[in-house]
């Protein structure tokens, strides 16, 4: 009994020496520059180009001042890091922080790589502390599968009047690991768009690639051509059982061209040529599709005439015809009348009323 307290001495000795040492070692690294920082950022699960913004924060916990230096990046396309001021970003250049101080920088990344995939990057810089000369930090993440629309945009292209035409989209899931069921697709125009109801494709056979395109299925868009020519934007919506927002917006573009155009497309009389008045403008009516164009006027206001130019040839493609106004008819000096010039244009089989602005003003 009288040799235990002796030989807990023995066992605690070493014990005590080696925190002792430890300390000591600990309390001497301190006396110089320490750098504390994460190793590791991690982003979770992200979007496939998702653009994140993160702080990072660096503190010498040392006695001696710290310096970091040379600040490089595993992609200088995607991965940002620097200082943010005023809501100016400035990439990172060298520091110096003395004792107890932190330094916050901003570290901008885009995630890239394939849906189902981890995402890799880095940041790195150098310091003056002993012990982490380089310093890399590591930036990961999990790019979340998504759902995507083959094309995920539609250019229809142009599209005659009276006409329409017909699309195929298939969806696929691209990595997503999760079931995924249409529960509808919708146009955001049903008057110039139909949507046929969406087919479901055979179940894929499992697969340890993450990144295969699985077959959700297919559906119809119908374009349709109004009467009015020009250009339209519209899309078509798809959306998921339980959500109640679209999953995918495709984007629908098409162009309705003019059967004809006519030039001016609006008349102001009296016109000013060099040092006189003119009363009177020579118009063109043009076919724009090739075909044979026709103009019957039905109705014109008072005191103003229009005379053809051309003779009835049924296989013209231009017509012309002159506009005049008799000032004599008024309005008063100053005065101002707007009118409108009722006419049929026929181009090849298809006919339409057109109205032509008409502006008589009296000097």
């Amino acid at each position: 009994m009288k040799q235990l307290p002796r030989a807990l001495i023995l066992l605690l000795l070493p014990l005590a020496l080696g925190a002792a040492a430890y300390a000591l070692t600990q309390g001497y690294y301190r006396l110089g520059p320490v750098a504390e920082l994460p190793d590791v950022i991690e982003f979770g699960v992200q979007d496939q180009n998702a653009d994140l913004a993160t702080s990072l924060s660096v503190k010498n916990v040392g006695w001696q001042p710290l310096r970091l230096d040379h600040f490089s990046t595993s992609c200088p396309l995607c991965i940002f890091v620097g200082r943010t001021t005023d809501s100016v970003f400035v990439p990172a250049t060298d520091y110096t922080l003395q004792r107890g101080e932190s330094l916050e920088l901003t570290a901008r990344v885009g995630i890239g790589g394939e849906p189902g995939r981890p995402f890799h990057g880095r940041i790195g810089f150098r310091t003056t502390d002993p012990r982490r000369p380089e310093v890399v930090i590591r930036l990961e993440a999990t790019i979340r599968g998504r759902i995507v629309a083959l094309p995920p945009e539609l250019g229809v292209g142009t599209v005659a009047k009276g006409q329409e035409e017909r699309r195929t989209i298939k969806l696929h899931d691209l990595g997503r690991g999760t079931p995924c069921r249409i529960s509808r697709v919708e146009s955001s125009d049903t008057h110039l768009i139909r949507v046929s109801e969406f087919r479901a494709g055979l179940p894929s056979p499992e697969s340890d690639n993450t990144t295969a395109l699985a077959d959700l299925g297919e559906f119809d868009v119908v374009v349709l051509a109004p009467a009015t020519p020009g250009q339209f934007n519209s899309y078509v919506r798809v959306f998921e059982e339980g959500r109640a927002e679209p999953i995918v917006n495709i984007p629908v573009r098409w162009r309705v061209p003019a059967e004809y155009e006519i030039v001016p497309s609006a008349i102001a009389l009296p016109r000013s040529v060099g040092t006189r008045l003119d009363y009177s403008v020579t118009c063109e009516c043009r076919s724009l599709n090739g075909r044979p164009v026709r103009v019957d006027v039905e109705s014109v206001p008072d005191k103003v005439t229009v005379t053809p130019l051309d003779s009835p040839d049924e296989k013209d493609t231009v017509k012309r015809f002159t506009v005049r106004w008799e000032p004599q008819s008024g309005p008063t000096p100053g005065g101002m009348r707007r009118e409108k010039i009722r006419m049929r244009v026929t181009t090849g089989d298809v006919a339409e009323v057109v109205e032509l602005p008409v502006v008589c003003w009296q000097p």
